[in-house]
This record gives structure tokens, sequence and C-alpha cells, in this order.
């Protein structure tokens, strides 16, 4: 918002105060102030502009009048504006009915006849150019002049217009109406864009025509030109989250719904008018004939008690030695229009109707004793730095999973504990509640994994795609005469198009792939762990997972949770796999604490190229790929890096061999490998290979 320093100086006595010092009070005590423009060549009078800042809060200050009365209490000054409060007169209001002003606070309509549009005279030009404001016509001079001055919006309409196009030229009744759009409505707006309307949006009608989107911007079917010889003034208080919805719905702002947005004053609403309605006459000759208006009182009700100890508390101690008084601090509030109730703890204080939306509670009038009496008069206070650790081992380590998997792309679930009774669970025996909420929450879950099935297949069934989710929650179960309660981490995933390197085509993720997340995972954790096929795993679901496809993971001989395919039973619908895991976070944290989970070592990274080599390797079923991996891990040449299983294939009919097909990966610190550094390379760990497992390995 910008102001003049001139027009500033007719409402209070500035003559004492420089310009810095008003512009670093306004600053500090949140009325930012942008910039500073100083006019003097090519003017008829110096000036100085100041573009201030207004916080959302703080509609009742997007005005001359409303900052004039903060710069006031800042500064202790007399704020006694001349002010005509008088209340409106009814005039002739069975001209212009109000049917309907929904979402309305007040409403008011004006008529005026023989009404001669000019310019306007050069004292109300000048304030409207030093402003960056450029004159129009008087009658919309005038409006911006008060919108300026008292921050209150007035919408103006030629009347002749306005009859014409609702159809009631020789009608002389006007039937006015604010309600919400309810029908597709497309306006033609006074910046010469068309707009398509919705139920977000108020709309004034004049019997039954659309006028203008209330509060926001008129119809330019209406506007007031040279040729008006009778106006229709319109003035109102609309809520602001109301205009909200409705910008945001058009995508539009305008000098108009910026003040209704913020909050209008409503104590300068009736002063408005009758500025308005008195310049409009004086310098158009035209004379009132109708007026009718509809609104709440206005006046404020809201109490606050308020209590000196609090304040003390809240605001601290002064950078001086006295001490913040409470004639002080009723003297502060008094400034600033609120009117107070002394009690043995402190005050009950009335809020005044301009402060109504931004003064909820007593810390809110505390911010205003700490604003208006300077905060860099009170004592900075850092808090002490705390030295601990801000979170437990547990928190960080699911702290640390949920991160890990929330970047992978997964989505977090949460699901009830409960379950059907007959629902497939990992553990035999469910937990049945006596008195259940519903029938389908009979028992209390023995697994997550049915859950996160569940919200699979839904989030497919309604066109959603395939998920990737996990969930960290409570999981219940059985030993003896015992309940135990664990917290669990599940995951369920498959279906999303990757691509395992740049060159290759996106597919489904195959078994090692999906393998190798759950790997990731406790290598983020700094856990060993191992791969197992025991079926007598309290983890091994059969109807649920794959007949084959499943592998149970370990660390130290103690088991941690199951990674594995779902059964083909589950997924004959879908075109691909899906893969789940269950880890027993418990123990998880157990391992943790026993280890150095929270260290990492770093290697230096090589600049040259990595060469790989693939190798296939046949070996009987009983030998696992563990077995070879730890083989090959006992080569120390520097140059080998690493190798991974990148395949299995298994011949039908034969039932005791498979295939494996491994990538060897080497790269050097120092140069780019050589052909013959590669192919003697490979054949040494061909040869280590063929000796430990008497196997064929070819390349």
């Amino acid at each position: 918002m910008k102001i003049s320093l001139n027009w500033l100086k007719e409402i209070i006595d500035l003559s004492h105060i420089s310009t810095t010092d008003l512009t670093n009070k306004l600053t500090l005590s949140g009325f930012e102030v942008d910039n500073i423009e100083y006019l003097h060549s090519g003017t008829p009078k110096e000036d100085i502009i100041l573009e201030i800042a207004i916080t959302a809060n703080r509609g009742d200050a997007f005005s001359l009048l409303g900052l004039a009365r903060e710069i006031a209490a800042l500064y202790d000054l007399d704020f006694k504006p001349q002010l005509n409060k008088a209340d409106i007169s009814l005039v002739h209001a069975e001209e212009t009915p109000l049917l309907t002003l929904e979402d309305c606070s007040f409403y008011c309509i004006s008529t005026l006849h023989n009404v001669t549009i000019t310019v306007s005279p050069m004292w109300l030009q000048e304030y409207l150019c030093h402003l960056g404001i450029e004159p129009r016509n008087a009658v919309y001079d005038i409006l911006n002049y008060i919108l300026i001055k008292y921050g209150q919006p007035i919408a103006i309409y030629d009347e002749h217009k306005v009859r014409k196009l609702a159809e009631s030229k020789d009608d002389p009744f006007l039937e006015f109406t604010i309600a919400p759009n309810k029908k597709k409505s497309l306006i033609c707006a006074r910046n010469q864009e068309k707009y398509t309307l919705s139920s977000e949006n108020l709309v004034t009608e004049v019997n039954g025509y659309p006028i203008a989107v209330t509060g926001i911007i008129e119809s330019e079917e209406t506007d007031v030109d040279f040729t008006t010889s009778s106006l229709i003034l319109e003035i109102a208080v609309i809520p602001a989250q109301k205009i909200r919805r409705s910008c945001l719905n058009l995508n539009l702002k305008t000098e108009t719904s910026m003040r209704f947005e913020k909050g209008i004053d409503f104590s300068l609403t009736k002063p408005a008018y009758h500025e308005a309605i008195e310049l409009i006459t004086e310098l158009t000759s035209g004379h009132l004939v109708s007026v009718n208006y509809k609104g709440k009182d206005l006046n404020s009700n809201k109490s606050i008690r308020l209590s000196y100890l609090k304040i003390q508390n809240i605001l601290g101690s002064l950078v001086t030695l006295e001490n913040l008084s409470k004639n002080k601090i009723q003297s502060i509030l008094e400034r600033l229009d609120f009117k107070l109730a002394s009690t043995n703890e402190g005050w009950v204080v009335t809020v005044p109707p301009h402060r109504l939306l931004d003064i909820e509670k007593d810390i809110d009038l505390i911010e205003e004793i700490g604003r208006v009496y300077g905060f860099d008069n009170f004592f900075n206070i850092f808090p002490k730095q705390n030295t601990f650790d801000s979170f437990s081992v547990r928190s960080r380590i699911i702290r640390q999973l949920k991160i890990f998997f929330l970047t992978k792309g997964f989505n977090e679930l949460l699901h009830y504990s409960f379950q059907e009774t007959c629902q497939i669970g990992m553990l035999t025996n469910q937990i049945q509640l006596v008195n259940p909420l519903t029938v389908d929450q009979g028992a209390l879950r023995d697994s997550i994994l049915s859950n996160l099935l569940d919200s699979y297949k839904y989030n497919l069934s309604q066109g959603n795609g395939a998920l990737n989710a996990f969930e960290v929650g409570r999981v219940f179960s059985k030993e003896k005469n015992l309940i135990i309660e664990e917290d669990f981490l599940s995951g369920i995933w498959g279906g999303h198009l990757v691509k395992s390197t740049w060159s290759d085509q996106a597919k489904s993720i195959n078994w090692f792939e999906a393998k190798g997340l759950i790997e990731n995972v406790f290598r983020l954790l700094n856990i060993s762990v191992q791969w197992s096929k025991r079926h007598d795993s309290k983890y091994l679901n059969r109807s649920l997972l794959h007949k084959y496809r499943w592998t149970v993971i370990e660390s130290d001989g103690i088991e941690v949770g199951i990674f594995a395919q779902i059964h083909p039973r589950h997924t004959r619908k879908l075109n691909h796999n899906i893969y789940v895991f269950e880890i027993n976070l418990e123990r998880i944290i157990d391992l943790c604490k026993n280890q150095k989970n929270g260290q990492r070592t770093f290697n230096i990274y090589s600049t040259y190229p990595i060469v790989y080599r693939d190798i296939n390797i046949e070996v009987s079923l009983d030998v696992t790929v563990e077995s070879i991996l730890q083989i090959v891990s006992t080569i120390k040449d520097p140059l080998f890096e690493s190798m991974h299983l990148f395949d299995e294939y298994q011949e039908i009919g034969v039932r005791d061999k498979r295939r494996l097909s491994f990538r060897l990966f080497y790269r050097s610190f120092s140069e780019t490998l050589k052909l013959d550094q590669v192919e003697a390379l490979t054949k040494d760990i061909k040869q280590i290979i063929r000796t430990k497992l008497s196997v064929a390995v070819e390349i």
C-alpha cells in the first residue's frame, strides 16, 4: 500500500518526526516499509510516498486512517480525525428493495440522479497521481480517494444501463440480491475479461440479472462514463474467507478484493459512505434519491482477561532498569482503542470493532503491548542448546527406515489393528476380541501383509495402478498364555516398470531386483543378514506366499523377518508379480543397539570407467548363490570390484541343476583397464570357482 506523507500529516502531527525514524518505527512494529519515493521536480507540491507491506491479519491498517491510528499509538500522538459517524438514513427504501443478502454483514444501496460527470478537481488529481493512480473522472476518482483514505471499497453503476439490462425501464423498483451463483453464468468484467462463475462466487443481481462478482469486480455493461446521468452506489462488508475462495476460483485479484480479503475496518464503513455521498453530490451536482441498507450490529462484544504477571513472564525484562508498569500497559492499549476494566490480576479488555478479526486471545494483546513499546527494548534471551540426542535409538531407526522407503517412491499406509477372524495371517494364533466393533474386526491382526495386499488390490480396482507401499505398525501374537505386542515393518510392491540400466527396456522388477531392495535396507542399518529356507519359520504363511519364491531373513541365527513373492492365486488377474516383506522391528532395534549402527565408512571413488564381464555357472540346486559369492569375496585383486547375480535359468525336465549368470565388475583407480588385464583376471576367477565347486564355468 502506498501512502502520501503530506496527506498523513493532515491527519496527525508528524512535524517533529523524521522520515527515517518513522520508517524504522513502522518496520519494527510489523509494517515493513518496502520503498520510499521522493517527489520533487515536475510536481506542483513536494511529497514523500511510503510503500508499506500490510500483513494479512491487519486489514484495519490497509487505509490511510488505519495506518495513522497505528502511528499515533506508536508515538503517543493525538488521533482525533473528524469523521461523520452518524447512522445511514433510509430514503425511499421501497424503490431499492434488498431481497436476499447471503454472506453479507452490511449492505447499502443508494441512487443519485441528475449527476454531471466531469473531470475531478486538481487537489484530488494531485493526491491520486502522487500514489501512482491515473485520474479518470470525478466519480471514479472519489471512490479511489475513499478506498485509500478509509480502506472501504464502494462499487458504482450507471443506473440507466442497469435498468436496461434488468428490463425494468418503466418499473420504479430495482430488487437487489447477493447470493452464491446458482447457474453457470458468464460475466464480462470491467477489466475486459470474461469469467465463468461457479457456486464459489457471490453474485450481485438486479431483478435477477448479474451486475457484479460481489466484492471483486463489476460488470463492464454497467460502467460509468461521461454520459451517465444517474448512479447506483453499493457499499458492503463481506466475510474475508468468502472473498478469498471466490478470488481463488476465478484466479483474479483486484484492489477491492484485496481489502475484503484482509478484512474491512467496520468502524470506518459509515464515515466512508457519508464522505463519498458528500463528495459525489458536491462534484457532480447530483442529489440523493433513495437509500436502503441492511446490516448486523458491528459493535464489539469480545472481552479478554489479561494478567499483568503473564505479560511480565512473556515479554521478559527491559534493557533499562525500569519495569513495564501497569500504567504504561494501560496507556498503550488505550492508544490502540482497547477499553480496559481493572481486576485484581490485571484487566478485562474489550476489543474494538476494527480489531475483531485478529485479536483472539490474551497472547495477542501481549504481542500488541510488546510491538508498540518496542521489542528492541527487551532483552534477547536465546534458548539453551540441548546437548542430548533428541531421538532415541528406536525413533532414529524407524525414522531412517521411513525415509529410505519414501525416497524409493513408496507410500506410507496406516491400517486398523483389527482384522477379520478368518483373514489370512502370517502367524497361526489369532487373538479374538470378546466384543468387536464390527463383524470384520473380530480379531487383532497377526500380520500387516494381508492389509497391504487388500489395499494393493483396491488401488488397482480404482484405476490408480500398482502401489508401492509400506507400513510401520503393531502386530499381536500369543506365546503360551502371554499376549505379545511387537512393531513390524511391512511392505508391498511390484508392477511398476523400471530400468536396470539406462540402455535397457523398462520392465517389471524380477525376484533378484526386489531382493536387492531388502538387502539395501539392512546395508543402511549396518546389519549383516543371511537368507535361508526354514520351513518351520513362524513367519512363513503358505497360503499367502509363493510356494518356492520366499526366503527367511536371519541375522546371527536369529529370524528377523521374511521376503517373498505373493502366491499366484492372489495375483492371477494381474500381469506382474507382487513382492512383500515383513520385518520384526523389535529384533532389528536390538541388533542395532549391539552393533555400530550409526557408523559409515566412505571409500574413494574412481574416476575411471568400469568394465564388466558375464559368466555362467551350472550348479546343483543345493549350491546357494551366497556360497558362490563368499568364494569370490576371497579374491583380493585391487582391480576386481564386485560380482552380482543377474539371472537364473532352469531347463524343463532338469530338476537337479540350474544355470546362474553373474556379472563381474572391474575398475582401476589409476588408469583405464586394458582388454588383456580384464581377460586374465576373469580367467583366474573362473579357475577359482571351478576348483572350489567342481563346476563348469563359461563366459
